[in-house]
Order: C-alpha cells, then sequence, then structure tokens
C-alpha cells in the first residue's frame, strides 16, 4: 500500500474516532487534565512519543500525518481512546490543526524546557536530530542517577537497623541489669555501654530527627543555595553531586539547543527558563561575557567557579581555538560525563564507606560493653 493510501486512511479513522469522542464530554475537562498530570510525571511516555515522531518526521511524514499515526497506536486503534497518551495525542492533533505548530499544541502538557527544544527543531528542521540527543543524554543522566543512588541505600539501611537494636537495648535489656546494680557501679567498656544506652532512651529519638532534618534542610536548599559558601561548599558531597547533576543538565542544554539550530546565545538564554536560583547565577555570568563577545569556555573560565568544572572547561576552550566547537561539543558532553560519572561515584562510594565505618565502629563499641556486662554479670561484680 502507497503512503498518500495509508495516510488517508488513517486520517480518516482518526477523524472518525475523534468525531466519536465528542458526543460525549461530560467529563473530558477532568480527563484532559488527568492526562497533563500524568505526562508532565511520565517522562517515558513523553521520550516514547518524541522517539515514534522523531522516525516519522525522518521518514518525510507531515507532522499532523505523524500524530495521526501515533494516535491510531496510542489509542489502539481507537479501542481504548480513554487511555491518557490518546487523550494527549487527540488533544495535541486540534492543537496542530489550529495553530499549525506542535510546540504550541503540547504547550502546557509537557516541561518547558521541551516545548522550547520542540520548537527550535520545528524552526529549523533538525527536530529528529536535536530529540535523539536530548534521548540519549538523558538515558545517559538516568543511568548517572541510579548509579548514584545505588549505594546508599544499604548504609543507610544497616544505620537503621542499628538503631533499632540500640533502642531495643536501651529500653528491654538496660531496665534488666539495672535490677543487679545501679549504672554508676558499672566499670570498664560495661559502664560506657550502660551511661551509652541510658542516653539512648530519650536522646536517640531526637539525634535521629535532627540528622534526618538537616539532610532534608540541605537537599531542599541545594537549588537556592548560592554564593561564595555554596562554591566552597560545592567541593563536597552532597553540594558536589548536586553541581555535577546540574552541569550536566546545563551543558545537554545547551548542546540540544544548539544542535537544533540556535546559537550559543540563544541556547543559553533558553537554558535559563524554568531552571533554580543556583543554576541561573552561574549562567548569567557566563551569558553577560558571551554577549559581549567572548568565547563560551573563556566565559565559563572567567566566571571564577569552574563550573560545571574546570576540564570540562579547558575542552571546550581547546575545541573553540580550532574552530571546532559546534560539531566538537557533543564528543565533549558525552566524554565528560563519562568521566564525572566515575568521580561521583567515588565520592559517593566514600561517603558510602563512611557510613558503614561509624555504624561497625557504633555496633562493636556497644556489643563490646555488652559482653563486659555479661562477664561482670558471671562474675558477680
Amino acid at each position: 500500500m502507497k503512503l498518500d493510501d495509508l495516510i488517508t486512511r488513517a486520517r480518516a479513522r482518526v477523524e472518525k474516532i475523534i468525531g466519536g469522542m465528542k458526543s460525549d464530554r461530560s467529563d473530558e475537562g477532568f480527563k484532559i487534565k488527568a492526562a497533563k498530570l500524568y505526562l508532565r510525571f511520565s517522562s517515558d511516555e513523553r521520550y516514547r512519543f518524541y522517539r515514534t515522531y522523531g522516525r516519522l518526521l525522518d521518514a518525510d511524514v507531515a507532522s499532523r500525518d505523524a500524530l495521526e499515526f501515533i494516535y491510531i497506536i496510542v489509542s489502539q486503534d481507537g479501542e481504548k481512546p480513554g487511555n491518557m497518551m490518546a487523550i494527549a495525542v487527540a488533544q495535541w492533533l486540534r492543537g496542530l490543526r489550529e495553530h499549525g505548530r506542535l510546540s504550541l499544541a503540547v504547550t502546557g502538557w509537557v516541561p518547558r524546557q521541551e516545548v522550547l527544544l520542540i520548537e527550535a527543531g520545528e524552526k529549523s528542521g533538525k527536530f529528529g536530530k536535536a530529540m535523539g540527543i536530548m534521548l540519549e543524554l538523558n538515558e545517559k543522566m538516568g543511568e548517572v542517577r541510579g548509579k548514584l543512588a545505588s549505594k546508599l541505600p544499604y548504609p543507610i539501611f544497616s544505620a537503621l537497623v542499628l538503631a533499632g537494636i540500640i533502642y531495643f537495648m536501651s529500653t528491654e535489656f538496660l531496665p534488666m541489669i539495672l535490677t543487679s546494680k545501679p549504672a554508676d557501679q558499672w566499670t570498664g567498656s560495661a559502664g560506657s555501654t550502660v551511661h551509652f544506652l541510658q542516653w539512648a532512651q530519650s536522646g536517640l529519638g531526637p539525634t535521629l530527627l535532627s540528622i534526618v532534618a538537616a539532610l532534608i534542610g540541605i537537599i531542599a536548599t541545594l537549588p537556592y543555595f548560592t554564593g561564595s559558601a555554596r562554591t566552597w561548599c560545592d567541593r563536597l558531597p552532597p553540594w558536589s553531586i548536586h553541581r555535577f547533576l546540574t552541569g550536566t543538565a546545563f551543558m545537554t542544554a545547551v548542546l540540544v539547543y544548539m544542535e537544533s539550530g540556535r546559537n550559543l546565545r540563544e541556547a543559553l538564554e533558553l537554558s535559563r527558563e524554568n531552571t533554580s536560583p543556583y543554576l541561573v547565577g552561574k549562567i548569567n555570568r557566563s551569558l553577560r561575557m558571551v554577549r559581549e563577545g567572548i568565547g563560551f569556555g573563556k566565559a565559563l573560565q572567567a566566571s571564577g567557579e569552574n563550573f560545571p568544572e574546570r576540564e570540562l572547561i579547558q575542552e571546550i576552550q581547546l575545541f573553540e581555538k580550532l574552530g571546532r566547537l559546534e560539531e566538537g561539543l557533543g564528543l565533549i558532553v558525552r566524554s565528560w560525563i563519562t568521566d564525572a560519572t566515575e568521580r561521583m561515584q567515588t565520592q559517593v562510594g566514600i561517603v558510602s564507606q563512611a557510613i558503614m565505618m561509624v555504624n561497625f565502629t557504633v555496633l562493636g563499641f556497644v556489643f563490646n560493653g555488652y559482653y563486659d556486662i555479661m562477664n561482670q554479670l558471671s562474675q558477680g561484680h
């Protein structure tokens, strides 16, 4: 079957399905809101759509025809028009017919950065290429986050188990041994453990809550904490990890915008939208210099904060001197993500080992005291 015939049949099928949906609009508003919320949090669904849409455009299928083909797929040939993705694509089809551009149709449905990227791809005719790079780097970033996160659950779980053991001993074991003699009569490691368990009865809970509150406070303020103090903290985790993840997202955005046809200044300006105060401050310093005609690498270096990282800036400067920054930026970013991920894994590994060392130290202290208590009880001391 020829492509034109296939498109005609697909269009007729979509018109019939969507036309049938118009007869029952009582809960359409609720379904649209639910679909918008679903798409906002379902990056996998969005990326799957972008891949399919980009491949169809690369095959010289028009935007409207591509959306109609996708609608038939996600609605299972109209059998499930209430599917969240089917609702979204149906609305995008209506928006595309009204405005003539997908970027306007998906506004409010997907993150602002993706809307801008779709718009840039439409204007430059490089939608498929730009989306391919974005999806590749986003998948790489997902792998990075997974690798970093995988090192922390076990030591944190071990710490919680240890806290449970200590609390149990302070409430169940300690009262029993204090019936044999008062706390101040225990000596050596037994005495130290008895006093520690006495403290744990009232102090363990507030201490754990304080640690959790401090961690939540640090994590919550990562996007907002700026200034010279933040520059110094960026050398240490968790600030260094946030700096790496933010820097990677920034470089990915710049690369994708440039690949979609934007120049460096436009890419930096677009990268500022809907970002954290921490990243906005970093971009603004470099953007001011780029507007004055200074190269990207030199602008990053002149900001004085080595953001995203000194080695990356040096590579950018090298490619700028060679006059091949635009074609080399993708290679630079991919290589840097790989190398920096290894360094971040090392930092997270050190934190993980430090937590485990504290766990074993406390556990050893408590059980050494426990055996000394048993020894003193057996000797009748």
